[in-house]
């Protein structure tokens, strides 16, 4: 299954290429239908190697976590990537763009305005998922609540993300800082996305009484991730939005 799926997703760029190439959809969409389907029978297989054969040893889980961890390392070398744009092109700005950042007819967002709400959202969700993660090692049934918080946060953050892109005075094709600042805050908010959608998972198995203290490796694992997504937010935050102003 994890050979079928990693084929699946080169199947996916293929098909965003032939996308954005010869505008057809049809094999991004199949693409996507089968990215579906072998994750939900991944997840299926590994439900009943741990519930029915008892196979969810704590080898399998450090396996699942050392994965995780390697999974992170990896976007953490995207998000330097982005940050080497934004820093290349800052301190280094073209005679194209009048030799200023981000550059002349650019207005960049107020900081302080919907970013630094999106700012305190994150943070507080981080707080929440800890309150979480801590009530759940003690067995206390208030995680979910704590819980639930935190996704509410999180979608939150989209929503006002979303408002933010719709009155931004400038487009990702505007010049450098367009093309970075797009680049950046939107893959973040995939990120953000993603995240939610695992502590929702998480939030289920915690209702149906498949977490206990001594077992809820998924659920670790997207703790850790959703700590990854704060402290990138805080790093746009203050470099992208902050320094940019």
């Amino acid at each position: 299954m994890p050979i079928l799926q990693s084929i699946t997703i080169v199947s996916l760029l293929g098909g965003n290429l032939i996308w954005w190439g010869w505008n057809r959809r049809s094999y991004l969409c199949i693409a996507l239908i089968t990215l579906v389907l072998t994750t939900l029978q991944w997840q299926g297989e590994m439900k009943w190697d741990s519930q029915v054969e008892g196979q969810y040893t704590l080898a399998i889980q450090g396996t699942i976590k050392l994965g995780m961890i390697l999974f992170i390392s990896r976007e953490v070398m995207l998000f330097f990537r982005i940050f080497w744009a934004y820093f290349h092109y800052s301190l280094n700005p073209a005679g194209e763009i009048g030799f200023t950042f981000p550059g002349t007819g650019i207005q960049s967002l107020n900081p302080m305005a919907l970013p630094l709400y999106n700012t305190l959202l994150l943070v507080r969700s981080g707080l929440t998922l800890t309150v979480c993660h801590n009530l759940l090692l003690t067995d206390n049934r208030g995680a979910v609540q704590y819980l639930l918080f935190t996704i509410v946060l999180g979608f939150s953050f989209t929503l006002l993300q979303g408002m933010e892109y719709y009155i931004a005075p400038f487009t990702f094709s505007m010049r450098n800082y367009g093309s970075v600042f797009y680049l950046g805050t939107g893959f973040h908010g995939a990120h953000v996305l993603i995240g939610a959608t695992l502590l929702r998972v998480g939030c289920y198995k915690i209702v149906v009484n498949t977490f206990t203290k001594w077992d809820h490796t998924f659920l670790e694992c997207a703790i850790w991730y959703w700590h990854f997504v704060d402290v990138v937010w805080l790093f746009l935050f203050v470099v992208v939005y902050g320094w940019g102003r």
